[in-house]
């Protein structure tokens, strides 16, 4: 049975993630010597810290490979994406997991996964003992109940749940922090010093409240926001792209821990950058996956292929893109995308890709840049929400790739609604 949660901010927002379909290291031995050469290089500034003391070069491997991941990491938000960077969390870098998520499935599905390494075989007697999977009952309790916590990563759908998971006075993060220190204050004799825990956001939310996070966040913890790019099926490959906001020792605190769940990470800057950069991503990802679905539709409706024009055309061509090699919209294309067999099953729901155009607007207001193709694009994915309602299906579980069928009609006509091309193979 679930834990009982408070019902409270941080409460609504892991059900917002249910329903959306730490960092002093261990010893070198726990992290795989492969994911050194992927941790991410930080410039230096006055005061950062490195990730390994002995490291004088962030570039040679053979510095980064002293660096490991967090002993145990509290996992926020294990959703389609949360899901299987805890389990890569797990299975790469042998960590500690404390779940915190309303999923009953989700967090067994890492028990269970937590159960399988613990009965392999160990190859030596001086082995690492398996990871463990426990579960907390909200983000204070993470921090508060377990102390061997060090790192805690959110992966969460909006703003408004960030807010709630890290600033809900009775059950967030910072609450956990503050419980933290008032217990080592209430020990009896000098207080220990404060071990620094990282902070990890991975969700995609506005800029500005992670600026406003960092100011509120006491040292010596460390805050990055850390976003992704590659969508489900790198999170599961643990090929995820970072890009990351935070100081320069921030940084190279969450290096390790990314590397394992990612190939590849980008410092953007301060703290907000590491968001602004991914808004900017996407909105670049939704204006040409829309032009991509627009030209597949007029080529079918010309009598081609689209199949074969996805496949053997753009591919092959100028209109090359990560759209058409790794999450093409049409059924049969991509092995593993949510298009393959035309049941365009989230993936990436329709809703965050509103969500996330909704959050380029606001951020191209508040700087003053024009954004024509972002409110244009925002109108076609609100369409494919909006006949997910028509067909009484949740558009929490439609991809956005769907965009191809409601608004193109599946390259066969009949867009604009719930009908068109691949209606008949949706689940």
């Amino acid at each position: 049975m679930a834990p009982r949660l408070a019902a409270h901010g941080a409460r609504r927002a892991l059900l917002a993630v249910s329903t959306t379909c730490a960092h002093p290291w261990l010893a070198a031995a726990r992290r795989p010597p492969s994911l050194a050469a992927r941790a991410l290089s930080c410039p230096s500034e006055p005061g950062a810290r490195a990730a390994s003391s002995s490291s004088s070069s962030s570039s040679s491997p053979a510095s980064s490979s002293s660096a490991s991941a967090a002993t145990s990491v509290a996992f926020v938000g294990l959703g389609n994406m949360g899901l299987p960077m805890a389990l890569n969390l797990l299975r790469k870098g042998r960590c500690d997991i404390v779940a915190v998520d309303l999923s009953d499935s989700s967090v067994a599905r890492l028990q269970a996964e937590a159960a399988a390494l613990a009965a392999l075989p160990q190859t030596t007697p001086a082995a690492p003992a398996p990871p463990r999977v426990v579960r907390a009952s909200t983000p204070r309790a993470a921090l508060e109940e377990h102390p061997g916590v060090s790192a805690v990563v959110t992966m969460l759908p909006a703003t408004r749940h960030a807010r709630d998971v890290y600033e809900d006075e009775r059950d967030g993060v910072l609450a956990g922090l503050e419980a933290r220190r008032r217990r080592r204050s209430g020990s009896g004799g000098p207080p220990p010093a404060q071990s620094s825990v990282l902070l990890c956001d991975c969700s995609t939310v506005s800029p500005s409240f992670s600026r406003a996070l960092a100011a509120r966040v006491p040292p010596p913890h460390l805050l990055v926001d850390a976003p992704v790019s590659g969508g489900t099926p790198a999170a599961r490959a643990g090929a995820l792209t970072f890009m990351v906001g935070g100081s320069a020792a921030a940084c190279a605190a969450a290096s390790p821990l990314l590397a394992i769940m990612g190939s590849r990470a980008v410092r953007c800057g301060g703290n907000g950058a590491g968001h602004a950069a991914k808004v900017a991503n996407n909105l670049a990802l939704a204006v040409q996956y829309a032009g991509t679905c627009e030209a597949l539709a007029l080529g079918a409706r010309c009598g081609v292929d689209p199949l074969l024009l996805s496949r053997d055309v753009f591919a092959a061509s100028s209109a090359d893109s990560w759209t058409v090699r790794a999450y093409s919209p049409v059924p049969g294309a991509v092995p593993g995308s949510p298009a393959y067999d035309g049941g365009y099953v989230a993936g990436f729901g329709a809703p965050l890709m509103v969500k996330d155009l909704a959050l380029a607007l606001e951020l191209a207001e508040e700087v003053g840049a024009p954004a024509p193709l972002a409110r244009a694009a925002r109108a076609l994915y609100e369409r494919v929400v909006a006949a997910a309602r028509e067909r009484g299906a949740d558009p929490r579980r439609v991809d956005f790739s769907r965009v191809y069928v409601d608004v193109y009609g599946g390259g066969g006509g009949g867009g604009g609604g719930g009908g068109g091309g691949g209606e008949t193979r949706h689940g």
